[in-house]
């Protein structure tokens, strides 16, 4: 057969197994078959560049390696500038995709007189080939990252729906929410309740982020609100809520919750802190950590042992909630902000607008970091009683 005739049928073929969305790994091999058979190459390699290191996808009866491709690189593949130090290289094609390299086929000397009228072809003929690959490359990237935004897309509406759109305004307490995700979809939650006798405060914090998180915690809203439904006793929602979410994620994630109820004719607060950051309740000069509690919810399916506490309530006392994204942002030194700076701060502002000093705090803790990103989400609830 002519060597013309040769070329078309490799054309035809690699053609063939491209429109086919043949797998990379069979168009590699259709085009070493290719070459050893069609174009009847004796002697060729390929090389193709993943990320900033050439990998070898075939080598057929020469002795060549990335690292002796590496030294045509440094000379822009000039065959007459090295070709004195690899005399059995005849031909190195280097192709490309615009002006981003995607390979190089490099051919020996053992026939390259027959083949010299084909450079040109087979030039072509790579291209064709690895372009098409970094195509199909290309469009798994663009695909994957479609999902992974329609993911995130799907994430932050689940959590919109998970943060109180309002907040009351009454008679009872003043209320200031802030919530800061450090990426697109974060992993807290926080909750003001109406029930019988008075009000549920919630703040949660769930391991892990993105869409798993997000469902988590749009089941964790599901639950604590039906029981918040048929009851105000902390111990009760805590112990179900603890069920429900050892059912729903096989303690592949659990979540940190502080839950309080606070009673407006008695004026007290009865809380359990489930593995949460202590919150604050500050009175005048004093300030008392929150920590009585329990372990975190859905690590196991019966907690050993809960215990619940009662606070009394002062007009102008202060109950500020918070995650740990506040207190674990480090600074350049890897310090972190920490409870002692943040007690030291809200006893400094004691106050201070709830509003604002949820502001003045987020400056604080940003100017604390300096260059530095944060670590997490960032979430407070204050309340003044009044």
């Amino acid at each position: 057969m002519s060597r013309r005739k040769l070329e078309v049928s490799a054309l035809l073929e690699i053609t063939q197994a491209i429109n086919s969305n043949m797998s990379e790994e069979k168009l590699y091999k259709v085009f070493y078959f290719t070459c050893i058979s069609n174009l009847q190459l004796s002697e060729v390699a390929l090389f193709v560049l993943q990320g900033d290191k050439f990998i070898e996808k075939f080598t057929h009866s020469l002795s060549f390696t990335t690292r002796d491709l590496e030294l045509f690189q440094e000379h822009d593949f000039n065959l007459e500038e090295v070709q004195e130090i690899y005399p059995n290289v005849s031909q190195v094609f280097p192709v490309r995709h615009k002006t981003k390299l995607l390979a190089v086929l490099v051919l020996g000397k053992h026939n390259a007189e027959e083949i010299e009228s084909s450079f040109s072809f087979l030039q072509t003929f790579s291209n064709i080939v690895l372009v098409a690959m970094e195509n199909k490359r290309l469009a798994r990237k663009a695909l994957a990252q479609e999902r992974i935004n329609k993911e995130a897309e799907i994430a932050r509406n689940v959590q919109e729906m998970l943060v109180p759109s309002n907040l009351p305004d009454n008679e009872y307490f003043k209320i200031a929410a802030t919530y800061l995700p450090h990426q697109s979809v974060g992993g807290d939650y926080f909750d003001v309740i109406k029930v019988e006798g008075g009000y549920i405060f919630c703040i949660a914090d769930v391991s892990g982020k993105g869409v798993p998180a997000a469902l988590i915690m749009s089941n964790f809203q599901a639950s604590l609100r039906t029981l918040c439904k048929l009851t105000c006793d902390v111990e009760t929602i805590i112990t179900d809520l603890n069920l429900h979410l050892d059912e729903n994620t096989k303690s592949d994630h659990f979540v940190t919750c502080f839950l309080a109820y606070y009673n407006i004719e008695s004026k007290t607060i009865e809380y359990i802190n489930a593995g949460h950051n202590p919150p604050y309740y500050l009175n005048g000069d004093k300030v008392e950590e929150l920590k009585l509690g329990c372990f975190m919810l859905g690590a196991f399916p019966t907690i050993p042992v809960v215990k619940k506490a009662i606070v009394p309530i002062h007009k102008n006392g202060k109950l500020f909630m918070f995650t740990d994204g506040i207190t674990e942002t480090v600074d350049n030194d890897g310090v972190e902000f920490g409870e002692d700076r943040l007690k030291m701060f809200l006893q400094a502002t004691l106050n201070a607008d709830l509003k604002l000093n949820h502001a003045d705090l987020i400056i604080a803790v940003d100017e604390f970091k300096d260059e530095q990103d944060y670590r997490d989400d960032l979430t407070m609830l204050s309340i003044r009683f009044l």
